[in-house]
């Protein structure tokens, strides 16, 4: 891989590895508001790794959902769904003004971590153990 791609995914794996530490040890409501920045930020991370990825195939994407579209289809990711589900949710959470709904942060907290995580164990296996 080249290095551009090296460089994001090291941002982004960095960025996961605070953003689920934090998920898991949150209680208070400052500690949430912590998870839910992390959140935002990995999240757009990964649409950079996605972006790096999809230029191996020769393949460009400029929204992040065509992205994730677009990775699905080359087997990137392994639920489509999910991902432009997390997409959503991040956008939800940009346009609210107030406090973040219980369910919507466990959510974060729980699914969103798993996802990212076995994205991550995906690129560990296919890209970077590759080299």
């Amino acid at each position: 891989m080249n290095r551009e791609f090296l460089t994001y995914y090291k941002e982004f794996e960095d960025s996961f590895i605070r953003f689920k530490q934090t998920a898991n040890n949150s209680k208070a409501d400052y500690e949430k508001d912590i998870v839910i920045q992390r959140f935002q930020f990995t999240v757009a991370l990964f649409i950079e790794v996605l972006k790096q990825l999809l230029k191996k195939y020769n393949v460009n994407c400029i929204y992040p959902s065509d992205c994730i579209k677009k990775a699905a289809h080359f087997g990137l990711i392994p639920a489509e769904k999910i991902f432009l589900e997390m997409l959503e949710d991040r956008y939800e959470i940009i346009n609210l003004k107030s406090r973040i709904p219980e369910k919507l942060y466990q959510k974060i907290k729980i699914k969103y971590v798993i996802a990212l995580g076995i994205f991550i164990e995906k690129i560990q296996t296919n890209y970077i153990l590759k080299r």
